[in-house]
C-alpha cells in the first residue's frame, strides 16, 4: 500500500454498505406504503347487512395514475364478476352494481391502483 492512500477495500465495503442501507430503506418504505395507502372503504371490511343497492367506494392516499381496477365477486362464485358501473379518479374508485347485489351474499372487493392492491369483504342484507 502506498503511504497516504486509502485502502480500496474499505471504500468498496463502505459503498456496498451504503447501497444496502438505501435498498433496505426503500423496501421498508414500500412495505409501509403498501399497508397504509387505503384511507377508507364503504362498506368497511367485514360489514354485514349492507344495503343491496349500495355503492362501493374506496379512497386512497396520494395518486395512483391510470392503472386502476376494482373486480367485485361473490365469495361462493369467485370466477364470475358482478356486473355494474365502475368510476375512478387519481385518488379513489366507486362501483354501482347493475340492479342490486344478491341477498345475504358475501362480496369480495379487490381494489387495484398502480402497484397497490387492497381486498375487503362485506355481506349484503337478506332483503
Amino acid at each position: 500500500m502506498i503511504r497516504g492512500h486509502a485502502n480500496p477495500r474499505f471504500g468498496r465495503t463502505r459503498s456496498l454498505a451504503i447501497i444496502a442501507l438505501l435498498i433496505a430503506g426503500w423496501i421498508g418504505w414500500d412495505w409501509y406504503q403498501s399497508k397504509n395507502w387505503m384511507v377508507w372503504t364503504y362498506p368497511v371490511d367485514g360489514a354485514t347487512d349492507v344495503p343491496r343497492d349500495a355503492t362501493i367506494v374506496a379512497i386512497w392516499k396520494g395518486t395512483r395514475g391510470n392503472n386502476l381496477g376494482m373486480p367485485i365477486r361473490y365469495a361462493d362464485n369467485p370466477e364470475a364478476h358482478i356486473p355494474g358501473v365502475t368510476g375512478g379518479s387519481e385518488s379513489g374508485m366507486s362501483f354501482q352494481p347493475e340492479g342490486q347485489f344478491a341477498p345475504g351474499r358475501k362480496v369480495i372487493v379487490t381494489v387495484e391502483a398502480g402497484r397497490r392492491r387492497h381486498t375487503f369483504t362485506f355481506t349484503t342484507a337478506e332483503n
